[in-house]
């Protein structure tokens, strides 16, 4: 079962801050719930993780999300996400 939370493990090599995963308190998912659906810029489109976060939180209904990524990997990483819905 896919959980509602969004837990990311981010590699080093993919110059993000942290290689911890985490999870949202699901207090902090009910209020996002509540609020709708909000458009969210998605930097790095073109890595897994990115990839993988955003359909995480467009399944738990959180977002909307707008991929952000140099092109051509920006192209290749709308399909990618389409494809795993």
């Amino acid at each position: 079962m896919l959980s509602p939370f969004i837990t990311v493990a981010v590699p080093l090599e993919e110059t993000m801050l942290s290689t911890q995963a985490f999870e949202v308190p699901k207090a902090q998912i009910d209020a996002a719930l509540k609020r709708g659906r909000r458009r969210t810029a998605v930097a790095r489109a073109e890595t897994e993780v990115a990839l993988v976060s955003a359909r995480n939180a467009m399944e738990a209904g959180l977002i909307e999300p707008v991929l952000i990524a140099d092109p051509p990997e920006a192209r290749l990483a709308s399909v990618a996400l389409a494809m795993m819905v």
